[in-house]
């Protein structure tokens, strides 16, 4: 099955003849017939956009299995990779978990942690998660083909939620400290970027480096020559930024082009 009419996956499938299914919903009973009809051994879901009933679930003789990029029990949910990256997580983990019901609750069949440095957008973190998941999924699979895995159990008390990014959390509020504003910045580069609005403009930021964390020397929200911005604590400077219709540019050629206004 299919969500998503333009993945590579869907193409693929295609292009090798195999039967794809696009339905809006999996609680129709003929859908579940219909996948149930295919006897597969097992089944693999990656960012797939619809809930799976316990009909879908059990269709496959081991069950349905998943690849979670987040250190699980911690950041079920829809937005694992960013939420990481906003909360300053150290670590992460790539898992392939037996599902479940619920939300990215199944017990995990194995699990790889990352370490994390603090420099990682999520336009350079999703890679590299996406393919140690597929290395790890190759792993699972012949594991589970030869009987030799061992389930684990997660902590329920421990889990916190990944909840869906919101337009409305694009928006920079200098009012945050400079390094909760520095995460965003990351984790919303390669999804929906941050921006703040200045001369009426949404600017959006791509990059930026912290100047100090600690330092406050104007109001909130305050930009110097340099575009150095005063955060409720600390000073953050964007790096790469993009104006309405334009490219992205360096804060520097942002900077000349003022000038020369």
């Amino acid at each position: 099955c299919s969500s998503d009419l333009n993945s590579k996956i869907h193409d693929l499938a295609l292009k090798y003849n195999l039967k794809v299914l696009t339905p809006k919903t999996l609680k129709n009973a003929d859908i579940q017939k219909e996948f149930a009809n295919f006897n597969a051994d097992i089944a693999v879901v990656v960012a797939y956009g619809l809930i799976l009933p316990k009909e879908i679930l059990n269709a496959a003789k081991f069950g349905c299995i998943n690849i979670h990029p987040s250190h699980l029990p911690k950041w079920r949910g829809a937005a694992p990779i960013q939420r990481t990256l906003m909360s300053g997580e150290k670590q992460t983990a790539i898992n392939i978990i037996k599902m479940s019901e619920g939300i990215d609750d199944g017990d995990i069949i194995l699990e790889e942690k990352i370490d994390l440095n603090g420099n990682e957008t999520y336009a350079n973190l999703a890679p590299i998660l996406a393919n140690k998941g597929a290395d790890l999924l190759i792993s699972a699979l012949n594991k589970i083909k030869n009987n030799n895995f061992t389930l684990q159990k997660q902590d329920h008390s421990k889990a916190s939620y990944a909840k869906k990014i919101e337009k409305s959390e694009c928006f920079i509020d200098f009012n945050d400290d400079a390094i909760i504003i520095e995460r965003k910045i990351r984790a919303l580069n390669g999804s929906i970027a941050a921006y703040f609005e200045y001369k009426n403009e949404k600017i959006k930021i791509f990059s930026s480096q912290i100047i100090d964390e600690n330092l406050v020397t104007g109001k909130v929200g305050e930009i110097s020559n340099q575009f150095h911005i005063q955060c409720k604590k600390g000073i953050i400077k964007p790096l790469l930024i993009q104006r309405p219709g334009k490219n992205i540019i360096k804060i520097e050629e942002f900077l000349l082009g003022i000038k020369n206004v």
